[in-house]
């Protein structure tokens, strides 16, 4: 019988990579990678306070560098260029420490009329009903709840020389007016910033860009950011290994930021005109629970006027005026 052939079965092995095609694969990666993160998105921490609730410190973010940038003639009509809104967000540099980065709620926009008075803030001459505020220290702050009614001094805060001598400039009756290409920002914790009302005036060149959502949240001391130690940094990193589940708020992941309702139009408000015993209402509220990030927010208000309010404040012979009682700033976040 005849021997049948052994058929040999020949694999072919790829060529394997050689340094240079993997030193080029590798520069393509970073080439794009840093593309990215200069020109579309970057990372930053929150490291303090000066925007809770809405912020926490130990917040990750992810930051949209691209939408607030200058148009450009050839990109302009294919990017989604668009000014900064009322009430949004922003990261922008510090105008008064070079290199500082910062996160603030922008109030103000060119040619807004901005003033507080014990702690409301009023635009345009109308009081804003914000939600997202918080007032936390008991202690009257003069210059900090009636800007700019009191003038500025290191007394209560005011280190920048250069808006010590441009505040009184930009002063119209009890308003400051915001100049071109200039915005006034605040922090949502009101007694614990140090914003615009301290430094100045944001320029437009200094916007970095809008938040776009917390990636992670990590319960974070409020001095962390002060811990520059080598032996600090591992300390914390360590920490955060062994705490990584228990620790993190699994809650805020992937979390937007968004911009407030009341960013769109005027904020709510309530008129009332008495007339011996009848009353007159504009625009009634009704009751609305408003939300914060597409979710309730702990510090969520319930603006609300019941028609049994009305008939009391209808009955009521003498009017009232509602008063408030009270008895370091954020920066944010260094980039990662």
């Amino acid at each position: 019988m005849p021997k049948k052939e052994k058929e040999e079965i020949i694999v072919e092995e790829k060529p394997r990579e050689t340094a240079v095609e993997f030193l080029a694969s590798l520069a393509e990666v970073l080439v794009t990678g840093l593309f990215i993160i200069t020109f579309v998105l970057q990372a930053f921490e929150i490291p303090s306070a000066s925007m809770e609730n809405t912020l926490l410190i130990g917040d990750h973010l992810f930051v949209n560098r691209e939408q607030f940038a200058a148009p450009t003639r050839w990109m302009g009509p294919l990017m989604p260029y668009r000014d900064v809104r009322r009430n949004e967000i922003a990261v922008f540099m510090s105008p008064e420490q070079p290199g500082l980065f910062l996160v603030k709620r922008i109030v103000g926009i060119p040619g807004d009329h901005i003033h507080l008075r014990d702690g409301a803030l009023y635009r345009n001459g109308e009081k804003l009903v914000e939600p997202y505020t918080q007032h936390k220290r008991m202690n009257y702050d003069p210059y900090r709840d009636n800007f700019p009614a009191v003038p500025p001094s290191e007394m209560y805060g005011v280190t920048s020389q250069d808006w010590l001598l441009a505040l009184p400039s930009h002063i119209r009756g009890e308003d400051i007016v915001v100049p071109p290409d200039s915005y006034f920002a605040m922090g949502d914790n009101r007694d614990n910033s140090k914003d615009s009302r301290y430094w100045g005036f944001v320029p437009r060149k200094n916007l970095i860009g809008r938040p776009m959502f917390i990636y992670w949240s990590f319960v974070t001391p409020e001095d962390q950011y002060q811990m520059s130690g080598v032996w600090d940094r591992m300390a914390f990193v360590a920490h955060i290994i062994i705490h990584f589940f228990d620790e993190t708020r699994w809650s805020r992941t992937f979390k937007p930021v968004r911009l407030p309702a009341s960013a769109a139009g005027k904020s709510p408000s309530v008129n009332v005109t008495s007339r011996g015993s009848s009353c007159q209402t504009k625009r009634p509220v009704a009751p609305k629970l408003l939300e914060i990030d597409g979710q309730a927010s702990e510090n969520s208000t319930l603006v609300s006027v019941s028609s049994s309010l009305f008939a009391a404040l209808c009955t009521t012979s003498k009017s009232t005026s509602s008063s408030f009682t009270r008895v370091p700033d954020t920066k944010i976040a260094a980039p990662l």
